[in-house]
This record gives C-alpha cells, structure tokens and sequence, in this order.
C-alpha cells in the first residue's frame, strides 16, 4: 500500500538457508521492479523455488522489499516466511554432481 500522493517502485527478493541451496523468487510481473501509484495498492501473486540439498520440513526464508526514495534514502522491510521441503524430495548425495 502507497499513502504517500507520489509513485514509489519496490524491489522484492527472497533469501533462505544454505540448505535450500538456490532460492528463486517468480511474480506476475515482468518489470525488475514493483510500481505502485500513489494512494493505492498493489497485489503481487509471488512464487518461491528452491532446490533442497539435504533437507525435508519447514526452513526459514526471508522477503526483503527495497524502495529508494528521490532523497536517496533506503528502505528496507524484512519479512520472515517459512518453507516447506516434503519427505523424500531432497536430491540423492544433497543434489550435489
């Protein structure tokens, strides 16, 4: 949501443990970046891939959302998550070659 009158553009990434190896974060939107004008929201439908490599059950994930306002300030927002590895699903040797 943007309360301010202005546009702002957003950055969204994910990170996760190094048990998850590569976590890849996917939205409905092709742009690098989220706009969101001024006074309104945005609903984003995002999607998380990783590739386990050796692990099963919940691991911790974080968003991070990144916007730079004209003044060059920063901010950031760290949102925990978790995300689940079913039973079986890790790779043989950890998906290592």
């Amino acid at each position: 949501m943007n309360t301010d009158e202005r546009t702002h553009r957003f950055t969204l990434s994910v990170e996760g443990s190094g048990h998850l190896g590569h976590v890849e974060l996917l939205t409905d939107t092709r742009e690098a970046f989220i706009e969101v004008p001024g006074l309104s929201s945005r609903l984003l439908a995002v999607r998380v891939q990783a590739v386990p490599h050796d692990t099963e059950g919940w691991q911790p994930i974080v968003f991070e959302l990144v916007t730079e306002e004209h003044g060059g300030r920063r901010y950031k927002l760290h949102e925990k998550a978790r995300f689940y590895v079913p039973r079986g699903f890790a790779p043989p040797g950890g998906g290592k070659p």
